[in-house]
């Protein structure tokens, strides 16, 4: 029953440092003003002729969007130039994606304050002898996850087109997500191959993430493995 008892927490522990650094690392990539930038700078004069806007036009909606996204501002609606005037950029469709978007991320937040409640429980415990036989099961299973996830973002990354709409369709109710490249400006600005680049990011921050946790515990168990 201890033995079981043991690979229930050591998993629920190693559930939540994978949960952990996949929201943080969606966070660091999705909400840095550089991403956008970076994006914007690279495609710049397909997305120009694409959507009608300046590179300072396109930073200025892709900020908005993300203030929208995390709470922060109520509106989508955007100022361009040197106008202080709102103006309506984005379809009622897109505004209703969008409105999907953000209670996701809402939710995600909320695994995210979960995730890191057992990560830093476990980081108290860990200093503890008798959390010796769960620690040594957590430096098992977090490589095991890992080989997994990595397992997984590979066989997406080889369909990524079909991949990305499965992933759509299993995340949200509705076919609002489904936009129209030839007038809708979100899938104007972000186009699949932008969505790419930013998955092989978030992936390769979560590989650091887990790396610099995985060697925490690491050091921690060796140093119990001294206490007589």
């Amino acid at each position: 029953m201890k033995l079981w008892r043991d690979y229930l927490f050591a998993f629920v522990i190693a559930l939540a440092v994978l949960g952990f650094a996949l929201i943080m690392s969606i966070q660091i990539v999705a909400f840095s003003p550089n991403t956008y930038r970076y994006h914007f700078k690279k495609s710049e004069s397909d997305i120009v002729i694409s959507t009608g806007l300046s590179y300072d036009e396109l930073i200025a909606v892709s900020d908005t969007l993300v203030k929208y996204i995390k709470g922060v501002s109520p509106t989508l609606d955007v100022s361009l130039g040197a106008s202080d005037e709102l103006v309506e950029v984005f379809s009622a469709d897109e505004k209703t994606h969008l409105k999907d978007i953000r209670a996701i991320y809402a939710n995600l937040r909320l695994l995210r304050y979960l995730c890191f409640f057992v990560l830093m429980l476990s980081l108290i415990l860990v200093n503890h002898k008798f959390f010796k036989p769960v620690l040594l099961k957590v430096l098992k299973i977090i490589p095991a996850l890992f080989v997994a996830f990595i397992g997984i973002a590979t066989l997406f990354a080889f369909n990524f087109s079909d991949s990305f709409i499965r992933l759509h369709e299993l995340i949200f109710s509705n076919e609002l997500w489904y936009l129209d490249p030839s007038k809708d400006l979100l899938v104007q600005m972000f186009p699949e191959q932008f969505f790419y680049w930013m998955i092989l990011a978030v992936i390769a921050i979560s590989m650091l993430f887990l790396a610099f946790v995985e060697f925490a515990y690491y050091l921690n168990y060796r140093r119990l493995d001294r206490i007589k």
